[in-house]
């Protein structure tokens, strides 16, 4: 049984005032009724009951039990909680002690009299506390669970500025050094009065090499934060990865898109490409896999993806954070990503077998289709 609030059944409990009149009510009637009919005690008309009478002297006239009593105290329970139910009960024993008393003919009667009425409110309470001690641990996992995203969050937003930071420096500084450089090598070899062959093979060496860097500094801000994703969105993004990775290790990599395709917003956009983008990155690196099969699925629910591959595989820990301990920090990476957006990431591998990796990002209530998309146009395979 689940319970949205640490305060059992708040509605009701709100109004207070009306549930003491109820309870004072109840009890005044049940008292009243106890020592009127007191004086006639103990009766028994030799029915089913008639043993009860002897350990139970709450009973009252024509054997309607004094279990009764129980009706104001379990009202209190659920109506005002277990702290006040509690002195509901001891206040309303106290004022019974007397007809017990006068009653009971031993210390042994005593005890089971009070026993047929305290147990039952007191389980009562107990399942109260039980399930708000739940309440209060589940509401406490969810919090730590809350705080761990926002600080994974936190961390991979500054992680992405600072990747961020360096693409601009990279191609700021370093890269349009180079690009002066190889322009002013280009001149030099235009410049007629450069006559030493020496001279201009060096010129035409630092102008091919200049550029050779310039392309490479180019891929690296690239891969540091892809500008595509930013301008163009998620799916063109992985097919340009699909196609990048493709092309440059030879794996057949093979990219479908599936769905009415609607963009996430940018944290998750981005923390999507970067799983896909580790999982082609790991393929390439340690799967030694022929193919492989990136899928975008879009529906109303949101977006599922999936990485699956024909690699070597390899055994799954149970326990994620033996990843970094087994020269996996990049599956760690992916599961931090997935935790950071509220997204689900299941990683299945055997030995020898493969392995598949799916990530599940819930649709946000006011995510739209793109322009320009419709299911027939993304379903697609590149």
């Amino acid at each position: 049984m689940r319970i949205d609030s640490v305060k059992l059944l708040p509605r009701l409990r709100s109004r207070r005032k009306l549930h003491y009149a109820v309870v004072f009510a109840m009890a005044v009637f049940l008292l009243v009724s106890y020592y009127e009919f007191g004086r006639s005690l103990p009766v028994s008309s030799g029915g089913p009951w008639t043993w009860f009478w002897s350990i139970f002297f709450f009973e009252y006239k024509n054997e309607a039990l004094g279990l009764t009593m129980l009706a104001p105290i379990l009202y209190a329970a659920v109506a005002l909680g277990w702290e006040r139910a509690l002195a509901i009960m001891a206040l309303l024993l106290v004022c019974i002690t007397p007809h017990v008393i006068h009653f009971a003919h031993s210390p042994f009667v005593y005890f089971t009299s009070y026993v047929f009425i305290i147990i039952p409110p007191i389980v009562i309470m107990s399942i109260e506390i039980k399930l708000v001690s739940d309440a209060k641990e589940r509401l406490a996992r969810e919090e730590r669970k809350r705080q761990r995203a926002e600080v994974i969050r936190q961390l991979l937003r500054a992680q992405e500025n600072e990747r961020k930071r360096i693409a601009q420096e990279l191609h700021d500084t370093v890269a349009q050094s180079l690009l002066i450089m190889a322009t002013a090598a280009h001149n030099l070899l235009e410049n007629q009065a450069v006559v030493d062959e020496g001279v201009r093979t060096d010129l035409e060496s630092m102008k091919e090499n200049s550029l050779g860097l310039v392309a490479e500094i180019r891929a690296i801000c690239q891969g540091l934060r892809p500008n595509i994703l930013d301008n163009l969105g998620l799916v063109p993004a992985v097919k340009s990865l699909v196609y990048k990775t493709r092309e440059e290790t030879g794996i057949d990599v093979e990219l479908a898109v599936n769905g009415r395709v609607f963009e996430l917003d940018p944290e998750e956009r981005l923390a999507v490409f970067r799983v896909i983008q580790e999982a082609l990155s790991n393929v390439t690196r340690h799967a030694a896999a022929s193919s492989a099969r990136v899928a975008l699925d879009f529906d109303e629910k949101g977006l599922t993806v999936n990485i699956d591959d024909d690699g070597v595989g390899f055994e799954v820990e149970s326990n994620t954070s033996l990843f970094a301990l087994n020269g996996r920090a990049g599956l760690l990476g992916m599961r931090e990503r997935a935790i950071g957006i509220g997204a689900g990431l299941e990683i299945t591998s055997t030995a020898g077998e493969g392995t598949s990796i799916t990530v599940s990002v819930a649709r946000a209530a006011q995510g739209e289709s793109l322009p320009g998309f419709d299911r027939s146009e993304a379903q697609a395979v590149v």
